[in-house]
């Protein structure tokens, strides 16, 4: 990451004072970041690498001449469009833009350049933002859907709750419940400090996630990871 060989020119009584403070700003760094964007983006960055891999480029496009840039970038642009880096079934143009704009965030982190936008802009280049425009003339109408908020799942596992509930109404809450906070891994508002104002989404993780029951006198406890079925 360059750091090293600046350590290495300082005189020892020097150096831990250095190291402490640049793994301090590594570790803001990890902590800033959303793990989901980083997979994603990480994903995207093999997408490319494996799209200009066989024309001879370098990824980072650093030596590569601004007309061959272009090629390399609309024609990445294209392959993820017709859905080859995907389950081979063409995608829409924000889909692309989002790939684009992935790559590109990985570009300028790795040399403080981003080759997908104009120099001194955040717009990007124009064949690429002309080529984008062409694609969503080409999509179809946006439909637009509501999010379902916690209290959809939450709702349903009261209903299951009610002493009259049936079977079934119990199973669609416990199974609602499970797919909201485990299977889409959704994130929530976290503060480091009680009361602190700034907040960030993390998203929640197996581990997270805790299962409770009633005990013979009616007290609610936290059930063992390691528990079966029964």
């Amino acid at each position: 990451d360059g750091g090293q060989d600046l350590l290495d020119r300082l005189p020892a009584f020097q150096r831990p004072l250095y190291e402490s403070v640049f793994r301090a700003a590594d570790e803001a760094f990890v902590a800033g970041r959303v793990a989901a964007s980083t997979k994603k983006r990480e994903a995207q960055y093999a997408n490319w690498c494996a799209c200009v891999r066989p024309l001879g480029v370098g990824p980072l496009l650093q030596e590569t001449p601004f007309h061959h840039r272009v090629r390399c970038l609309t024609g990445f642009g294209s392959l993820t469009r017709s859905g080859y880096f995907g389950k081979g079934k063409q995608v829409q143009s924000r889909t692309v833009s989002t790939a684009i704009t992935a790559i590109g965030k990985t570009f300028a982190l790795a040399h403080g350049i981003n080759p997908t936008k104009t120099p001194g802009s955040d717009k990007l280049l124009p064949r690429l933002q002309e080529m984008l425009t062409g694609w969503g003339k080409q999509d179809p109408v946006t439909t637009k859907k509501l999010p379902v908020e916690v209290n959809i799942p939450e709702l349903l596992v009261r209903e299951g709750l009610c002493q009259t509930a049936a079977q079934q109404a119990k199973a669609i809450g416990d199974h609602t419940l499970v797919a909201w906070y485990y299977l889409l891994c959704n994130g929530e508002y976290i503060t480091k400090e009680y009361g602190a104002i700034d907040t960030q989404t993390e998203q929640f993780k197996a581990k997270d996630v805790m299962f409770f029951r009633h005990n013979a006198q009616g007290c609610l406890y936290q059930v063992p990871r390691r528990a079966n079925d029964a």
